[in-house]
Order: structure tokens, then C-alpha cells, then sequence
């Protein structure tokens, strides 16, 4: 039987809600994609919410152009 692990990231540096303006860049990102799914792990993305219990419109962006690497692998 296996176990898969979970590698946890947050897409900013820290993981609540905070007004850094500071990102992991898309590079970093792919790594961290690729390190964890090389193992047989699941990455989870943490998106903190802004004060409105929304996420930020750049979040999104990020997600998205992570997604468009991904599917370039």
C-alpha cells in the first residue's frame, strides 16, 4: 500500500494573510512542482485570502502561469 505525502507551499513567503507584495517566482514555483511530483507527493498551494476573504487578482495570475508550465512538462 501507498502512501503519498503532501508538500505544503505557500505561494507568497508566508502562509496568512499579510500585505507583503513578495512572490515565489514562476521558476521557483516549476521547481518546487517537479521536486514534489518526482517523489510520487502532492503539492498544495497555499492562497492567502486578502481582508475581504478573497484571493488577490496576482495569486491568480501566478496560478494560472504555473499552470501553463505544467502542462508544458
Amino acid at each position: 500500500l501507498l502512501s503519498r505525502r503532501q508538500r505544503q507551499m505557500c505561494i507568497r513567503d508566508r502562509f496568512y494573510h499579510t500585505t507583503d507584495k513578495e512572490y515565489k517566482s514562476i521558476d521557483e514555483l516549476v521547481k518546487l512542482y517537479q521536486r514534489a511530483t518526482a517523489q510520487d507527493n502532492i503539492l498544495i498551494l497555499n492562497l492567502p485570502p486578502n481582508r475581504e476573504g478573497k484571493m488577490r487578482q496576482k495569486d491568480v495570475d501566478l496560478l494560472i502561469e504555473l499552470r501553463k508550465h505544467i502542462r508544458k512538462l
